[in-house]
Parts: structure tokens; sequence; C-alpha cells
């Protein structure tokens, strides 16, 4: 399976360093820029299936991205981003400021979770059990995949047997296009 992942372009909350997780966010000009970068760098890939996420900001991208390309498109809700719990919708300089310990547990910690929110192991194991549907069935072909930072962190973790400090440092950068092939998973 040959997967081209990229994270949506850059949203209002991330310009204004929100937390996020499951809240329905839009792309700004410039995350319009990134995924026009997306495009272009798919633009000579012969794909067989998109996938994205049900939140808009990463179904605005795939679109964009996609852009003229004819290709059927799953929406599927286990590539969501990592659920913040009460902390989505709340500053992440303000909450980062007032508890800079809690801040970088919930932010990365693979075990501890937000209030009401999940922790990168959860993220991991929804992951895991869709990306095997996926493989079984789409295993002999080329995919693009519209997702979210942690979601991606998670896939290159199940992908490449990570370790966690090295899980915790990778950056999934906006508009950048992660090309993988999987033989086995």
């Amino acid at each position: 399976m040959e997967l081209y992942l990229f994270r949506h372009g850059e949203t209002t909350y991330n310009k204004n360093n929100i937390f996020t997780g499951w809240k329905d966010a839009t792309l700004t000009e410039k995350g319009i820029k990134e995924a026009l970068k997306i495009r272009n760098y798919l633009k000579h890939i012969n794909l067989d299936l998109a996938i994205t996420s049900d939140l808009r900001r990463a179904k605005q991208t795939l679109r964009i991205a996609l852009g003229n390309k004819k290709v059927k498109v799953l929406i599927i809700r286990e590539l969501r981003e990592r659920d913040y719990g009460y902390l989505s919708g709340k500053s992440k300089i303000r909450f980062k400021n007032k508890n800079p310990v809690l801040y970088e547990l919930y932010h990365r910690s693979a075990i501890i979770s937000p209030p009401a929110g999940e922790n990168f192991n959860m993220v991991i194991q929804r992951t895991e059990t869709i990306l095997k549907k996926i493989f079984k069935k789409y295993k002999d072909k080329s995919l693009a995949i519209s997702s979210h930072g942690n979601t991606i962190r998670a896939i290159f973790a199940i992908t490449q047997n990570l370790k966690r400090k090295e899980i915790e440092k990778i950056e999934i950068e906006f508009g950048r296009v992660y090309h993988m092939s999987l033989d086995t998973l």
C-alpha cells in the first residue's frame, strides 16, 4: 500500500493557539495555501482512494488537495484528531502559563488524558484498529489520507514501531505530504 498522509492546513484555532481537538475549525488563508502545496505534490500521483476524518478542516484540505482528481473519498470518524476534552476551545498559551507542568502532560503524554479527553495511547488504539481495516481492504492501492497531527503521529508510531520518547518528538507539519509504502501492518 502506498500512503500519502497529510495534516489539514492551518485553522483559525491553530493560528490563535487554541486547543482544537474535536471542535470544527475552518482553514485560514495560510491553511488554504498549504492545501494547495499538497495539491501540487499530489498532482502527478495516481490515487485509488482518498480518506479524510469527518472534521471540517481535514475535509476542506482534502477537497483542495485533490483539485480535479476523480477519486472516491471515504470519510472516517476514527481518523479524527485527539479529543482534548474540557481543554478544547481554550487558549493553549493561557493554560500553559497557568499550568506549565499540566500543559506538557496533557499536550504530549501517552498515558495521561486531559479531563474528559483522550491520551495519546487512546488515539493509537483507535487509529490502529481502523488502519488495519483499511490495509486489509486496500493493501494493493495508493491512498491519500487527510487527517490531523496526532492521528498521523499515531500512524507513524504504528507503522514504524517507535518508542514513546520518539513519538513525543514528532512534529507533523502543515502543508507537507508524508509518503510511506507498507507491505504489512
